[in-house]
């Protein structure tokens, strides 16, 4: 039975394996709750703000994930979680485009 990224020759399960959903969300959570709190100390954002001042804990967030994966291959909450982001093994794109540009439903 086939698994995520065996395609790419990932292992199923250990380390370098594609993480669950239940690990990748929390993730997420880590680094959204993390850019709330900046967006509160530095720009007195009002938890779960809505409006345009919503924008500023996403801007945060985008920043936050630019800047990290880009430098040390993980957010903080990757780090928590203890994920990481790395490139392809034969290191092209993973993705089901296979070098081709991506068109609808792929």
């Amino acid at each position: 039975m086939p698994y995520p990224g065996q395609e790419w020759g990932i292992p199923a399960q250990g380390p370098g394996a594609v993480a669950p959903f239940f690990r990748r969300f929390l993730a997420i959570l880590i680094d959204w709750s993390l850019c709330q709190l900046i967006a509160i100390g530095l720009f007195g954002v009002p938890w779960g703000a809505t409006g345009a001042e919503s924008f500023v804990v996403l801007g945060i967030f985008a920043v936050e994930n630019i800047v990290l994966v880009a430098t040390l291959g993980s957010t903080v909450g990757h780090r928590v979680m203890g994920l990481r982001v790395f490139g392809h093994p034969a290191g092209s794109n993973p993705g089901p485009h296979n070098g081709r540009p991506c068109q609808w439903g792929c």
